[in-house]
């Protein structure tokens, strides 16, 4: 495995918050006394950290990579679809995440299948989800593969197995709060990345934000789409159609969101907890669409991209090619935070769903409520996947 030796400061920053990462992991674990207590943090976490691990969970390394590849080869026009980000969490907040707190008795979302239709039907819940996370979570390891492969040398294979044991590992050791409180410091992460990236590449381009500007508007890489009304294409209402029915999915439907709202004292810290990813989500997302504008403007006066490039990997060859020593590091963090703080909150909820809904209901009814924490691997199922 062979490393550029003016990588070294990168590897430095990326192999100091990964040790930070594990620290703080090991340090918030503790022992814990029941299943209410593991997943979720015995219901004291606070409103405003489970909002950054909403907003955290929300941005995975799907936006850090894929968004930007999306703006640099087209335009703006999925980001219509996270304009119904803010409709969906406002809402979850105000008038449906109370009636969780209400109605749930264990921390599991599908528990509500039961109460209103039979076991059958919450089992098939419970397994749609744990489906749909083993697909995200394959995803978001091979897209951060890409970027820490072409830092490392190493095979794609290898640093997907390698960034699954390493969530599961503090994931497992914490449970809930350790999830809730590093995708904080994840959030902050991933942000000082993306503003990181996105400084360079305009102080790099010729004529700097202004030209990104003007060449971006010429070429409509601003625009969000046409007004019509058609199936068939990506116009606005379409395409923001979908995105209210996608993210009010998300947001009452999905297990690692429900956990959180559980999570919480209190019906303020409810509403504190869906309110800072309503209004921070939109804004990270346009950013890291800016991303792609910038680097199409970059690259149209730079060499280094030609059209045996792969789309994904424009982005970590700007990181890896134009970024400073050490910016680049920061960069790759971002990386790293977006795509752990998606993969540890899906192991935490897929592990909350197989104990609660299979294991405690099923397999072992009236047993200890003690946490049987082993069944976190299926993290071993989703790098299997990837």
């Amino acid at each position: 495995m062979n490393v550029d030796v003016s990588w070294l400061s990168d590897l430095l920053v990326v192999g100091l918050y990964l040790v930070f990462t594990a620290l703080l992991g090991f340090k918030l674990s503790r022992k814990h006394k029941n299943v209410e207590a593991y997943f979720l943090g015995s219901r004291q976490l606070p409103g405003w950290a489970v909002g950054f691990s909403l907003l955290s969970t929300t941005m995975s390394s799907v936006t850090f990579l894929a968004y930007p590849t999306t703006s640099y080869l087209v335009d703006f026009r999925l980001l219509v679809k996270d304009f119904a980000y803010p409709i969906a969490s406002f809402f979850t907040g105000l008038a449906v995440a109370p009636q969780f707190r209400k109605l749930l008795k264990t921390p599991s979302a599908y528990e509500l299948l039961e109460q209103r239709y039979s076991y059958t039907v919450r089992l098939y819940g419970a397994a749609m989800y744990v489906i749909s996370q083993v697909i995200k979570t394959a995803t978001v390891l091979y897209l951060v593969s890409l970027p820490i492969g072409m830092l490392l040398g190493a095979p794609k294979v290898f640093m997907i197995v390698g960034m699954g044991v390493f969530v599961t590992c503090y994931s497992l050791a914490g449970g809930m709060a350790a999830v809730v409180y590093i995708d904080v410091v994840q959030a902050a992460i991933l942000l000082l990345g993306g503003a990181a990236a996105v400084l360079v590449v305009i102080l790099k381009t010729q004529g700097g934000l202004s030209i990104v500007i003007s060449e971006g508007a010429a070429a409509h890489k601003f625009s969000l789409g046409s007004w019509d009304w058609s199936w068939s294409q990506r116009t606005i209402p379409t395409v923001f159609t979908y995105g209210v029915v996608h993210y009010l999915g998300k947001f009452i439907t999905f297990q690692d969101a429900v956990q959180r709202y559980l999570a919480v004292p209190t019906k303020k810290d409810v509403y504190v907890a869906c309110t800072i990813p309503g209004l921070l989500a939109v804004p990270t997302w346009a950013l890291f669409y800016f991303i792609g504008v910038s680097l199409w403007v970059f690259y149209r006066h730079h060499a280094g991209v030609d059209a045996a490039t792969e789309p994904d990997a424009i982005f970590p060859l700007f990181i890896m090619n134009q970024l400073p020593p050490g910016v680049g590091g920061i960069v790759i963090c971002g990386v790293l935070a977006a795509a752990m703080s998606s993969v540890d909150s899906s192991l935490n909820a897929v592990s909350s769903v197989i104990v609660v809904d299979v294991i405690q209901r099923s397999l072992l009814p009236g047993r200890s409520d003690k946490v049987p924490i082993f069944f976190m691997g299926p993290g071993g199922l989703e790098n299997r996947c990837a």
